[in-house]
């Protein structure tokens, strides 16, 4: 039983992912590899309904970054700090993670995210909404919220991301822990084959058995 939720739970996120993507906001906004004092403003986008969308997004490529320095002081400084850190394949892509990250997610993106992110060279943030707003948006960000808060626990940003294309959305969770923020989860195609074979999901908890009586009655 624990199995078949597991998979109906990553069907599910995946499919919402497609969704996302595939009614992704027409024509392309404009972009800045910039993040220090990034803006936003309520979108006015149909797909991005109760979200702060940046204005212009922030859009950078691997060459953008080779010595940049990211403050983790705002929530965008974190995200380029995390981004960066995959496009060179350094394992200092740790050092974003927040403390109260699922420890089983956190072996898991150890283990394989930088396997996965062997080609990942450019970004794109889109937009954000707060983890008390998210409820009250659009179909969208509930459903992500649901789906973060049971599988990553508590967190306070819920921003959308795509990678090397219009087609490759990335879904992450921030949590601001003493003035900086970190990266609490994350979803995203490159986890799909890194939650092959898992058997028992951290975030699915198995059902009590009903206890029974062992006293035989008289």
């Amino acid at each position: 039983m624990i199995v078949l939720r597991s998979v109906f739970t990553l069907m599910c996120m995946l499919f919402l992912l497609v969704c996302f993507q595939v009614q992704a906001a027409k024509p392309k906004p404009k972009t800045v590899c910039k993040w220090e004092k990034a803006k936003t403003v309520k979108s006015g986008v149909r797909d991005f309904q109760g979200w702060l969308q940046y204005i212009p997004a922030i859009e950078c490529k691997t060459k953008q970054l080779q010595k940049a320095s990211p403050d983790p002081s705002s929530p965008e400084g974190v995200m380029v700090k995390f981004f960066q850190a995959l496009m060179k394949q350094d394992k200092a892509f740790t050092s974003t993670f927040s403390p109260s990250m699922p420890a089983p997610f956190r072996v898991i993106l150890e283990k394989g995210l930088l396997a996965q992110t062997t080609n990942f060279k450019r970004f794109i943030i889109h937009a954000r909404i707060s983890s008390s707003k998210a409820p009250k948006g659009n179909r969208f960000s509930k459903r992500f919220g649901k789906q973060g808060s049971m599988m990553f626990g508590a967190f306070d940003l819920l921003v959308f991301a795509e990678g090397n294309t219009s087609r490759t959305d990335i879904i992450v969770f921030l949590k601001q822990t003493k003035k900086r923020w970190y990266i609490q989860g994350l979803l995203c195609s490159w986890l799909e084959p890194m939650f092959k074979g898992m058997k028992k999901p951290w975030w699915v908890k198995a059902k009590k058995g009903k206890k029974t009586d062992s006293k035989s009655k008289k």
